[in-house]
């Protein structure tokens, strides 16, 4: 079992954070001092049939359920 402890994505401060060219998808960053636990994860979740995120029952823990997935995602 691992934890991302809090949000491992964000919006860019500096910039707009959406592509307006496809369809407003968001364009995530990785937050200061989150790429360890993001490689931690990626090492964790490597060759592993099935992965379950397990956030809190509420809209701000699906959002870090989101962004894990999405970083798992954008490893492969």
């Amino acid at each position: 079992m691992k934890a991302s402890v809090g949000h491992i994505l964000d919006l860019p401060k500096s910039k707009l954070g959406v592509d307006i060219e496809k369809d407003f998808a968001p364009d995530y960053q990785i937050i200061r001092g989150k790429a360890k636990i993001i490689d931690e994860l990626r090492k964790a979740a490597k060759n592993k049939e099935n992965i379950y995120l397990a956030p809190d029952p509420d809209a701000k823990a699906r959002r870090l359920r989101g962004h894990r997935a999405e970083a798992r995602r954008a490893q492969e």
